[in-house]
């Protein structure tokens, strides 16, 4: 039986017509070729399965790499240590945490992480102490952009409405 490009049989080709060998062909080899088409688009999809789910993971392992380096504190670089320590505190503490803050929120919050960098120092706690200097000035680094506007999802502290009649101690 000869292949005819004008064939709707996958062994012949895939212009939508029966050539006189296919349409004189016997069912099982029809059949057969039918069957043999799926086959070949059966492993063509697996492969791109599996294509995609060797990418996904390549991806996830990224994604996991980024957030642990992200969740790691640097202590040793400064710099890079508070914009870490800033894009962590963002992750962690987002503006659907709180609703909007002011400015003393904002100062309670540096001074919170101030003291215990100092609690640390003087303890002799020193990874700790650098630890909390850095979470501060990451502290500060956000609040200079809620400043300026260019970030506003990270939100420390209290409604105004939620600390009504509470007394701080002043």
């Amino acid at each position: 039986m000869s292949k005819r490009a004008n064939c709707f049989m996958p062994a012949c080709g895939l212009d939508g017509k029966l050539c006189p060998d296919c349409a004189s062909a016997s069912p099982t080899w029809v059949v057969d070729a039918l069957r043999q088409e799926m086959n070949r688009q059966a492993e063509e999809h697996r492969c791109m399965v599996e294509n995609l789910a060797v990418a996904l993971s390549a991806a996830r392992s990224e994604r996991d790499a980024a957030l642990a380096r992200l969740n790691s504190p640097e202590l040793v670089s400064f710099r890079d240590g508070v914009v870490l320590e800033a894009a962590h505190q963002r992750l962690r503490w987002s503006a659907e945490h709180d609703a909007g803050k002011t400015a003393p929120d904002w100062f309670w919050l540096v001074g919170y992480l101030a003291g215990k960098a100092l609690h640390a120092h003087l303890s002799g706690n020193t990874e700790k102490a650098l630890h909390h200097t850095i979470s501060t000035a990451a502290a500060l680094a956000n609040w200079h952009a809620a400043i300026l506007g260019t970030f506003k999802e990270m939100r420390p502290g209290l409604s105004e409405e939620a600390t009504r009649g509470v007394d701080c101690g002043s």
